[in-house]
């Protein structure tokens, strides 16, 4: 498979993940921390298992070196939007759902994260599935682990503790509210 075929099928499974989970945050959903961890996981493991080639290209600085910034854009794009979205308590569920903001902060996210692969591209460190797989999953388990904490959910509690009625935060004042 040439170099411009793999790229292609890289870009489509991205995009396709990448809009399937926008689309789920965006609408209201029921906070628990099971499949708050549960989808994170899968796409890293995923990542790590299916792109065989991801150690491989990991063979410079430069490579290493976007794959660490990746990293922490992703966990610091993962507070943002944790901030950024409603928290929602009814009869005792805690429910979630984006804002705008939450929208705008994933599309920053996505242009810096192109940027950074258009970069490694441009220095002979290209990406794969594997790294992107694992910004996704590294984003969304960073930004899952913040909702839990405003929500006050135990992360990997008894299920009898996530149960308990708590107060729930509903944002900051640095993300207003649509």
């Amino acid at each position: 498979m040439s170099g411009l075929q793999q790229g292609l099928i890289t870009g489509t499974i991205a995009v396709l993940v990448l809009v399937w989970v926008i689309r789920r945050q965006m609408t209201e959903r029921r906070l628990s921390t099971t499949r708050m961890l549960t989808i994170p996981v899968l796409l890293v493991l995923i990542g790590l298992v299916e792109d065989r080639t991801m150690f491989d290209r990991l063979n410079s600085p430069t490579a290493i070196l976007l794959l660490v910034g990746g990293v922490l854009i992703g966990a610091i794009g993962g507070v943002a939007r944790a901030a950024s979205q409603r928290l929602i308590w009814r009869d005792g569920v805690v429910y979630t759902r984006g804002t705008g903001w939450t929208m705008a902060l994933w599309v920053a996210t996505v242009l810096v994260r192109v940027g950074m692969a258009a970069l490694g591209s441009a220095l002979h460190a290209p990406e794969g599935t594997g790294e992107i797989l694992l910004f996704l999953g590294v984003t969304l388990v960073v930004q899952n682990l913040m909702l839990a904490r405003r929500a006050g959910l135990p992360i990997l509690g008894a299920a009898q503790a996530a149960r308990q009625s708590v107060p729930v935060t509903t944002g900051s004042s640095r993300f207003p509210r649509n």
